[in-house]
């Protein structure tokens, strides 16, 4: 490190200096300890600087003559490599080789005279003879190549390249043997960072390779496939840039289309983990303009001559993947997904992907329920993609598809596309919201758990957007909130048979009300109404909040009863009709008998509340009365356990 330094130096005296001080320490030391000096030696020889490199050579030929020229000297006896002492024979000769291809002149003409003196003389034959002749010096040399090409200093990385070239038309097949040995060593028990330095060669390696590559091109697809699935992202990064540079080297169209066939459309993609790793490696591919690939894969899932039943899946996926970003024509693809789904068969009519299926092409994917799910994920992921002055003519198909769906009993399409649509930027959603909430609620009873969690996904996404406005300060957009409050106040009261007078009504429970997270959404739909909605509207939701606290289980809603609770006396103790009032102190009776213990809190507010009721009791509607009185008993009741207890 200290003549390292010295070498760097600025100052031409000090570099002479240490260059004097090294050849004098190699002349006395070099014939006893010639592997020691060989080993520390070669660690300059792939350095940046190019000065470093240079008296390397130098430095490396003073010490061969001090051993009388005798390469061979290197080499232990058999003795010796028997217990495990590692040759520097095959680092120096593997050195010396690449050096001679080194940027810089002065270091390549040095080291191609180092070579010719001292190996080419000696063996007396071609200038690869070592490598051709001896496996472990190909070996070595090839992880030399890799340490160099993957040097972050570009001339050192292109010295490795040259060499590699150089290799190429002498021991082709020797040297692309070893080599994909070595790189298939990569997934096996090294770390990331050696790993990531073989694929760099391995990339030049494809580089520099001509058509006769094509023999190898399994083993090349082979480790292209294992790169694209990768746990580093760098190595999935890299695994696109081999393939273009395999791609250009083959020299062949059905090439691009015949890989992803094989690594994108087979029974092993219907594990979606496995398709999700490879997202990085498309990306990549389809954002190259050259290559094309997104009407490639499209006709790959559409080819209706791959129609074996175990690929219907594989293909439903990459539809799904590719409809994120990918698929070409946005608006036609979608019209075909949905007739896939509604009618099993679609006729193909993209343009993009004419050049590989005709356009008279019937499509058939099957109809599986995990098809079905896979195209429907399909619509969500494409309906972002579809520009403005498509939106308008989807706009008046809406209410047709939702009887098409329910005709066919696919409504989660339906409410999947809707729910695609409705937040769609150029979407005029204030003339279709209330019929989409009117659709929703019509299936708030199903019983079909699938449904279910699209339906309540779908509220969700609404209340999230609504939640949103208001958070930001905007002019919250109401309209789909109260649209549910009362849409399902209607369905509600007819499909449980509800009749607010009789209060023995049999409450048979909706599944919607047994799903914790569909609970909590209604909840928040509601209070969002209660809050801030039209008065016709915060009734509906006083009325959804005493069905859902009569109906549901209280450990549904039991971490936000307060919240519940507190909404509801903040507006009973505001100025509105005495048919909202009733409605609440319904609400919060039937709250108070199921969940008296967690509403304790709430007693001493409320008993504020009948008190400045008690001053206008005049005023007061006999409903309202009622109502309080019942509520007031049920809320001296929670009062009087909390003293007795105390007592």
């Amino acid at each position: 490190p200290m003549f390292e330094n010295a070498l760097l130096d600025t100052n031409e005296d000090v570099r002479s200096a240490a260059v004097k001080g090294m050849k004098l320490g190699i002349e006395t030391f070099g014939e006893d300890y010639p592997d020691l000096l060989f080993k520390q030696l070669l660690r300059g020889y792939s350095h940046g600087n190019y000065w470093i490199r240079y008296h390397t050579i130098v430095l490396l030929s003073t010490l061969l003559h001090v051993l009388g020229g005798d390469i061979h000297k290197i080499k232990p006896d058999e003795e010796k490599k028997q217990e495990g002492v590692i040759t520097c024979y095959e680092n120096v000769i593997s050195a010396i080789y690449i050096l001679s291809f080194d940027s810089v002149e002065r270091v390549s003409f040095t080291a191609s005279s180092a070579w010719q003196l001292f190996v080419e003389k000696r063996l007396g034959r071609h200038l690869v003879a070592p490598f051709n002749d001896s496996k472990e010096s190909l070996r070595t040399l090839i992880f030399n190549m890799i340490k160099v090409i993957s040097c972050e200093y570009q001339e050192v990385a292109h010295s490795g390249k040259r060499a590699l070239n150089s290799l190429m038309g002498k021991i082709f097949v020797k040297l692309l043997d070893e080599s994909f040995d070595i790189i298939n060593a990569a997934f096996e028990g090294i770390t990331d960072g050696e790993a990531i330095h073989r694929f760099d060669y391995f990339q030049s390696l494809v580089e520099a390779c001509d058509e006769g590559i094509n023999k190898y091109r399994s083993n090349v697809e082979a480790l292209i496939g294992k790169m694209i699935i990768h746990d580093n992202i760098h190595v999935k990064n890299m695994s696109s840039e081999v393939f273009k540079a395999f791609r250009k080297t083959l020299n062949n169209e059905d090439f691009v289309r015949d890989f992803l066939k094989d690594n994108f459309c087979s029974t092993e993609e219907n594990d979606p983990e496995l398709l999700n790793k490879k997202t990085t490696f498309l990306e990549a591919l389809i954002a190259d303009p050259y290559l094309q690939v997104s009407p490639i894969l499209t006709s790959i899932c559409l080819n209706p001559k791959e129609n074996e039943e175990s690929l219907y899946l594989s293909r439903a996926k990459l539809l799904r993947l590719l409809g994120d970003k990918f698929l070409p024509d946005p608006a036609k693809m979608l019209s075909l997904i949905l007739k896939l789904i509604l009618e099993g068969k679609a006729l193909l009519e993209i343009e993009e992907t004419s050049k590989y299926l005709a356009n008279d092409t019937y499509v058939d994917l099957g109809t599986s329920p995990e098809v079905i799910e896979e195209l429907t994920l399909t619509i969500k992921n494409l309906i972002p993609k579809i520009p403005a002055e498509k939106i308008y003519e989807w706009q008046e198909y809406t209410e047709e598809l939702y009887k098409e769906c329910v005709s066919k009993d696919k409504v989660g399409v339906y409410i999947v596309f809707m729910s695609g649509f409705i937040h769609h930027p150029r979407f005029q959603s204030d003339l279709y919201v209330e019929m989409h909430m009117k659709n929703i609620c019509r299936n708030i009873d199903t019983a079909n758990q699938d449904l279910l969690s699209k339906l309540v996904d779908d509220l969700n996404l609404e209340l999230s957007q609504s939640l949103r406005t208001l958070r930001l300060k905007l002019d919250p957009s109401l309209r789909m909130a109260n649209s549910f409050a009362k849409c399902a106040r209607i369905e509600i009261e007819e499909k449980m048979g509800i009749d607010e007078d009789d209060e023995t009504f049999d409450l048979e429970t909706l599944p919607i009300f047994e799903n914790q997270k569909g609970c909590q959404i209604l909840i928040q739909l509601s209070l969002y109404t209660l809050l801030h909605g039209r008065i016709e509207n915060r009734l509906d939701a006083a009325f959804l909040l005493g069905v859902i606290a009569k109906s549901s289980p209280i450990e549904n809603y039991k971490k936000s009863i307060i919240k519940i609770a507190g909404g509801l006396i903040r507006i009973v103790n505001d100025k509105f009709d005495d048919d909202l009032k009733s409605t609440i102190f319904r609400a919060l009776r039937r709250m108070f008998e199921k969940g008296s213990k967690l509403l304790r809190p709430m007693a001493a507010p409320l008993k504020t509340t009948f008190n400045q009721y008690a001053k206008h009791e005049v005023t007061l509607s006999e409903d309202v009365k009622e109502e309080r009185d019942k509520l007031k008993e049920v809320v001296d009741a929670t009062l009087l356990k909390k003293k007795s207890k105390g007592g």
